[in-house]
């Protein structure tokens, strides 16, 4: 049994409760940058050149295995994902869920992350049959930028995975625009993590910043919201939404 494990059973709840804000303050001080130059600077890093650092930033609590079969499970529940769909799986880290759904369904699969090392991860993690056989394209989100025109009406689902949540405000503000024109007349943008935002939208930090559901609503329509218990080690909050329709003109 871990030192935490044991400590958590012999302390009293307020001391436990203070370790466990030790542990935390510990972890994000080694995961957290320490300076950030701009409001359009991500918290978290991501950029490891180490799997298991990359697979510890994206996870922290949560059994990865049980983790992604839960949000497979998610997914069906939604009723989100089918065979034949086009999904673009932005900031797919190295390739956690692109792997599990290539597995599961039959799709044409963008995985889209901006860190070279993720993606270097990502090429490795997600076994070479899925590449050769046409199923998953790995891209920088540069690449897909240069697609979106061509991509325009033919996308049936975005998934955000444990990931919106780290975008700073100020990205996604140009991010949503560009990315939800692509998505088809039917086609969905699902989000799933943290209910707010780590970098607001003058770039501060904020236990509290803003939430993910005012951020979306500027830019789609919140078809669904629900709240993930079992399987995770911390709730995850989801947002199912198409696009807004655009205003008509004067």
């Amino acid at each position: 049994m871990s030192l935490r494990a044991l400590a958590r059973r012999a302390l009293p709840p307020p001391l436990r409760a203070l370790l466990e804000q030790f542990l935390e303050r510990r972890r994000r001080a080694i995961r957290y940058k320490q300076t950030r130059q701009s409001p359009t600077d991500y918290v978290a890093e991501f950029d490891h050149r180490s799997f298991r650092k990359a697979k510890a930033s994206i996870l922290w609590h949560d059994d990865w295995e049980q983790a992604t079969r839960q949000t497979l499970r998610v997914l069906r529940q939604v009723g989100l994902v089918r065979d034949g769909q086009t999904v673009i799986d932005y900031g797919c880290g190295v390739g956690r869920i692109t792997r599990a759904l290539a597995e599961t369904y039959r799709l044409r699969l963008l995985a889209v992350d901006r860190s070279a090392d993720m993606r270097r991860h990502a090429r490795r993690y997600i076994p070479e049959r899925c590449f050769r056989e046409g199923g998953v394209e790995l891209l920088s989100d540069t690449d897909l930028f240069e697609r979106l025109p061509r991509l325009a009406g033919s996308v049936d689902t975005i998934l955000f995975i444990e990931v919106l949540q780290h975008i700073p405000e100020p990205i996604l503000d140009t991010l949503l625009p560009r990315l939800l024109p692509v998505l088809s007349p039917g086609g969905r943008l699902f989000v799933l993590g943290n209910e707010h935002l780590d970098v607001d939208a003058a770039g501060r930090l904020a236990p509290r910043s803003s939430p993910v559901a005012d951020v979306l609503e500027r830019y789609s329509r919140t078809l669904r919201r629900d709240v993930w218990t079992d399987g995770f080690a911390h709730p995850r909050f989801s947002f199912l939404c198409s696009a807004a329709p655009q205003p008509s003109p004067r």
